[in-house]
């Protein structure tokens, strides 16, 4: 399945950065959609040293199912969306929706329009292997961090398939992956390799981060994922989770504690000293510990300030401390202006883009349909982000003259809404079994023996 589209390529005005040299923009090619199988471990390569800059905003669609379009339609909405916004505002990333079919459907891709509604609106497509088995909402959440595994790309930004960007934020790859040729060798980057937000109670937000992708880091960090496991797998009790050491680290105390946006550090009495936030058993455990304890290069973001962690002497060690330093990045302009829910905080990059999490998905939200829809044609109904959301699908509507799947889309997605310990309790046996089958095999006469 190829993208025939012809892309338009932009150059974006050279803008200047307070730690580096002034830097000049230039569009990187673009490739077209093709086939992913993903990669073993003993596959995994050394990280490729890249000659050119290659960046793409990433959104995971997963569980895709044409029999029951509603699994998917929502997101496959937002990534249109999302794909119009930044074209508009003139990227030079490539904007990527990751497809991971259901394991039942007997479609290994997507429905021939659904591909044209994308590829019309700039949206390229990958797919992931169909998985073979049934699945959840936290296993899901762990497989999003597969898009490790698209090192053509130097810098990857992954965005949940329910967030909406604003505008173009490829001054997030510029501060951290700078032309070579503008900074010398005593300068660092802005940014590190790695950006993870802070959120309201949550240290990292595993909606929107960047990453350095490579498939020598995917091994490593598929590896986590099993050690996570097989610890789990010992452990008994309705939480089969360590809230000590979580996924690999004991937290010290000092600059060694977990923010958030929205938590009082109470370092005393160790609050901020446990693994216990809000996704800390999936994702939002996960890719805090890879980009702070296991990667060592991260810079995380806590509103206008930033921290920059780094590695010394094999200790994740607290760099230096920023403040609004992508202040001169927000998006502007008259509908930005009068969104009324546009930031938890006013920051960049938080004032850059709305996560529609929970039940506050457009698709789940209210009665639309085709008379109804009508009311967000001009621009100047719009007050909120889901109103701009609805706005945005209808231009694309008239544009691209495609039928919305008012009644399909109304759903949650294929593998539920959020993660459970129960899903834990099941993954992790699994899990169990899995492996106990695999060694079985590996050692037919092992229990003879014993």
């Amino acid at each position: 399945m190829q993208n025939t589209r012809t892309h338009q390529q932009n150059k974006q005005t050279t803008t200047g950065y307070s730690r580096v040299h002034t830097i000049t923009v230039a569009a990187p090619p673009h490739i077209t959609s093709y086939q992913l199988t993903l990669s073993s471990d003993e596959d995994a390569v050394a990280p490729p040293q890249h000659s050119e800059r290659k960046w793409a905003y990433m959104f995971f669609i997963a569980g895709c199912k044409p029999e029951e379009p509603g699994t998917c339609m929502g997101m496959l909405y937002n990534a249109m969306i999302a794909g119009r916004i930044f074209r508009r505002s003139n990227t030079t990333a490539d904007v990527v929706a990751v497809v991971e079919m259901h394991y039942q459907t007997k479609h290994d891709a997507l429905p021939d329009d659904q591909v044209q509604m994308l590829t019309a609106s700039g949206v390229k497509i990958l797919y992931l292997e169909k998985p073979s088995e049934s699945s959840n909402f936290m296993e899901t959440t762990l497989r999003k961090f597969d898009v490790l595994l698209f090192d053509q790309y130097s810098r990857v930004l992954f965005l949940d398939a329910d967030v909406m960007p604003f505008c173009s934020m490829d001054y997030l790859f510029e501060l951290s992956d700078p032309d070579p040729a503008t900074i010398t060798a005593q300068q660092q980057p802005v940014l590190r390799e790695n950006l993870v937000l802070g959120w309201k109670i949550e240290p990292a937000n595993a909606g929107f981060f960047m990453l350095r992708p490579s498939k020598k880091f995917h091994a490593e960090l598929k590896a986590i994922i099993k050690r996570r496991f097989d610890e789990a797998a010992t452990m008994t009790g309705k939480l089969q989770f360590n809230r000590t050491h979580g996924w690999g680290h004991v937290f010290e105390g000092g600059d060694d504690v977990w923010r958030s946006l929205y938590k009082v550090e109470f370092r005393e009495g160790r609050s901020n000293t446990e693994w216990n936030w809000h996704g800390e058993i999936c994702d939002q455990g996960l890719l805090y510990y890879w980009v702070k304890y296991h990667r060592k290069d991260v810079s995380i973001a806590l509103g206008n300030e930033i921290e920059h962690w780094v590695d010394r002497d094999g200790r994740a060690v607290l760099d230096h401390r920023d403040r609004d330093i992508l202040k001169q990045y927000t998006c502007s302009g008259t509908i930005m202006n009068r969104l009324r829910d546009r930031s938890i905080n006013g920051a960049s990059p938080y004032a850059d883009f709305h996560h529609f999490t929970g039940q506050s998905k457009p698709w789940l939200k209210g009665e639309m349909n085709e008379t109804s829809i009508q009311r967000f044609a001009s621009p100047d109904t719009i007050t909120h982000s889901v109103d701009l959301w609805w706005h945005e699908l209808y231009q694309a509507q008239q544009e691209l003259n495609f039928t919305i799947g008012y009644g399909v889309m109304k759903r949650h997605a294929a593998y539920g809404a959020f993660a459970t310990t129960k899903q834990l309790k099941m993954s992790t046996a699994k899990h169990k079994h899995k492996h106990e089958n695999k060694n079985n095999h590996e050692n037919p006469g092992a229990d003879a023996q014993g």
